[in-house]
């Protein structure tokens, strides 16, 4: 049975604090949907002895049913990766069980001449991690994320249509249907051509011509009338919240081709209520800007 290394805080500067800030972000990188992401997990030896041996990054996830595990080495050292350490961690697995196919050793530094070849011959599959601007450290960028809300304010009706008398405002922005129920509104048809994109996304003033869809009658006073035209007078506005904070960046190369593996990005944020244009609104439309 597994069990988890106890969390103690590291001394500042040690081999073991700079160990456990790699396998947090190696561990962050692989955090995907119906993967089990695991660190510094105790396996025990299949040869029945007692003993454990330690996986830096444990990753679990089930193919067909079947259970597959992936182990992750993760050294945060100057010195260079040689064939020691990739035999070391060729002999961890197969006392634990987990095939050596299944390995993934992981490295702040380079890797010594025959290294790389050793581990590809078995199945490991090597991986350098490296910020941006190659420290250990991490990158740290200025980040904004903004969300734009576009307010959408009907400002004015015009309805002409053969009724001479003067109606109230619930029969002449509701309409029925060839049954006399009610079925929709004026600003109903007004969303439509909001969500359908009809209405431009430019802050300002706008006209829009609407017509009845098929079925839709306008009522007044228990007669029916004959609909010559309808215009509304619009205002769209707009309220931007932004994010600024800090950004955390790292790269996962390939260790053999120098290719992009994974990149990881990490936004750490406080929030602003920027620019406010509107506070009345009836309809909204929302946009995230990255």
């Amino acid at each position: 049975m597994a069990r988890t290394r106890r969390k103690h805080n590291a001394p500042k500067g040690s081999t073991r604090e700079k160990g456990d800030v790699l396998e947090k972000i190696v561990a962050e990188m692989h955090d995907v949907p119906g993967v089990k992401i695991e660190r510094n997990q105790y396996l025990p030896s299949i040869d029945g002895s007692g003993r454990t041996r330690e996986i830096d990054v444990l990753i679990t996830s089930q193919v067909a049913g079947f259970p597959v595990r992936i182990a992750i080495e993760c050294k945060n050292e100057k010195k260079t990766t040689n064939i020691g350490r990739i035999d070391a961690f060729i002999g961890k697995l197969q006392d634990v069980g987990i095939p050596v196919q299944h390995g993934v050793f992981v490295s702040t530094s380079r890797y010594a001449s025959g290294s790389m070849e050793h581990a590809r011959r078995v199945g490991i599959r090597t991986f350098l991690l490296r910020d941006i601007s190659d420290k250990l450290a991490e990158i740290v960028k200025e980040a904004i994320q903004s969300v734009i809300y576009l307010l959408l304010t009907i400002t004015n009706i015009g309805i002409v249509n053969d009724i001479s008398a003067t109606a109230p405002w619930g029969e002449v922005l509701f309409f029925r249907d060839d049954d006399g129920k009610l079925c929709g509104s004026l600003p109903d048809l007004v969303w439509d051509k909001w969500i359908q994109g009809d209405i431009g996304d430019s802050v300002g003033e706008h006209e829009l011509l609407l017509s009845l869809p098929t079925g839709w009658h306008q009522i007044i006073h228990g007669q029916e009338a004959n609909m010559k035209s309808m215009e509304v007078n619009i205002s769209v506005n707009a309220i931007v919240f932004t994010l600024s904070g800090t950004l955390n960046q790292y790269q996962l190369i390939n260790a053999k081709m120098a290719l992009l593996r994974k990149i990881k990005s990490k936004h750490y944020s406080t929030l602003h209520l920027g620019n406010i244009l509107s506070t009345n609104f009836a309809l909204n439309r929302i946009y995230h800007l990255i």
